[in-house]
């Protein structure tokens, strides 16, 4: 082959199915009423919590570590709730699924109160396996993300003591299962953290998503990611506010490519959306009925004070089993890390004077090439993996001077018996293709022009056949799997 998103004061977001797609209505478009845990008066006060989990979603909430109404008969006045009503927006963003969640942690000083293992891994469940996002593939990093959140909350709720007296008043179901289950089931069953200080009221959700694909820089592309969140809610007319400072610029949003908004919300009643943004944007906003469900009864956790909120082992004195419980709590979240599975663009390219195709790897090489050498950039054909991968195998690149042909081998074996044998060139591994489909993938055919002496790809069979049958060219076989360009 010859070398290619002020709190939302009026804001469910109502827009028409014709105005956008709606993916999957099965799952996205449906009427969803969430409710609280706990007790309607002091909540999940007491609760385990598991920091691995969706940020603040309910079943993040575990089962209850401390005995909340027997603390209550003797320190009653410790116990501190208020009603007072008030809201505030927060925006995370990062240039992939993992910066992304890292900003998170940060951003809602998750940070101060868990160790440098958690800092890895906390609230992975916010992007892996959740409703939208069930494949690696779609948090890959080919995405960027940004959200923000609009929050309402109703109610706050707290212990005003120490843990040194917390921990004479835990609940039965947890000091009998500490006794008897292993520190790891344990874990599992009551969360890593335990809740004493948090507030309680609905929270809705924009989580966008987009591919950028200008720059390989980090730091770019998490400018580019905010600006383009910032830009949409500016054009659909919500109006924000939050403390951090963005950068918006028409050049940074446009580089917001295969754009995606997923619509969420916690607390109340209203509709969870996709929305492909490519297709258009939503014009109809009015949010305020959403904000009129929100009340107590169905109330949800909106934010923890993670100054409060202390690890699940520090509430057990005896010394044995609270290191016991602190090396499972360190070996669960480290398990819990998402792994963002790295994808390489394969940008194709076509050199006219050695009438040779071949692949490049960034916009920046491509727009090189073209204008140095003049050669024809034809933009994206897929991902392949950087790192191997279950289902894959290694794309060793080779250049043939005698007739100037740059092709792929996929056996090193056959790579240094070629070089030996014929004298071309070894390029290099260039990464990792699929061998078997899989969602969001391309088959591969491979042909070589024996007029042009090029070898090439193609990714329709019937067109395969077509240029066998108008040009002569060589078919050599479904070589493997693309992961799609858009």
């Amino acid at each position: 082959m010859k070398k290619l998103f002020y709190w939302i004061l009026s804001s469910i977001v109502l827009f028409s199915c014709s105005e956008t797609e709606l993916l999957d209505n099965s799952i996205d478009d449906q009427l969803i009423t969430t409710r609280a845990s706990g007790d309607g008066l002091y909540d999940v006060l007491g609760y385990g919590y598991d920091i691995t989990k969706e940020y603040l979603h309910p079943m993040s909430v575990c089962n209850p570590v401390l005995d909340i109404e027997k603390y209550k008969q003797d320190y009653g006045e410790r116990l501190v709730t208020g009603t007072p009503s008030f809201g505030g927006d927060q925006m995370y963003y990062g240039y992939s699924a993992f910066d992304y969640l890292k900003d998170m942690t940060k951003e809602t000083k998750a940070s101060l109160q868990v160790s440098d293992t958690a800092k890895q891994a906390a609230y992975s469940g916010s992007i892996a396996g959740g409703t939208y996002f069930k494949s690696a593939y779609s948090y890959s990093s080919k995405y960027s993300f940004a959200s923000i959140d609009a929050v309402r909350k109703l109610k706050y709720i707290r212990i005003n003591d120490e843990k040194s007296r917390l921990m004479n008043y835990l609940s039965s179901s947890f000091k009998e299962d500490l006794n008897r289950l292993p520190a790891e089931k344990l874990v599992k069953r009551y969360g890593t953290h335990v809740l004493t200080n948090f507030t309680i009221g609905g929270r809705y959700k924009l989580l966008f998503r987009s591919v950028i694909t200008n720059t390989t820089e980090n730091s770019v592309k998490r400018k580019t990611i905010a600006s383009g969140l910032k830009a949409l809610v500016g054009d659909i007319g919500i109006g924000v506010n939050f403390d951090r400072n963005v950068e918006t610029s028409e050049t940074l949003t446009r580089e917001n490519k295969h754009r995606m908004l997923y619509v969420l919300f916690y607390g109340g009643t209203g509709t969870s959306l996709v929305y492909d943004l490519e297709k258009g944007l939503p014009t109809r906003i009015d949010i305020q009925h959403w904000e009129s469900t929100v009340n107590l009864t169905n109330a949800n956790l909106t934010d923890i004070n993670w100054e409060e909120t202390y690890p699940i082992y520090e509430f057990i004195q005896d010394p044995q089993k609270r290191a016991e419980v602190k090396n499972a709590v360190d070996q669960y979240i480290a398990g819990q890390q998402i792994k963002v599975l790295e994808l390489r663009p394969m940008y194709r390219m076509h050199s006219k004077r050695q009438k040779n195709t071949f692949y490049v790897f960034t916009k920046s090489d491509a727009d090189y090439i073209s204008k140095k050498w003049g050669d024809e950039s034809n933009g994206i054909d897929g991902y392949i993996c950087v790192n191997p991968e279950p289902n894959t195998k290694p794309m060793y690149s080779l250049f043939s001077k005698r007739s100037e042909n740059t092709f792929y081998v996929y056996d090193k074996a056959e790579v240094d018996y070629i070089v030996h044998k014929w004298g071309d060139t070894f390029y290099g591994l260039d990464g990792y293709m699929l061998t078997k489909p899989e969602d969001n993938t391309k088959p591969v055919y491979c042909l070589h022009s024996n007029r042009a002496k090029n070898t090439f790809f193609v990714f329709d069979k019937g067109e395969a056949d077509r240029i066998v049958r108008e040009f002569g060219d060589t078919y050599k076989g479904l070589v493997g799997y693309f992961y799609d360009a858009d």
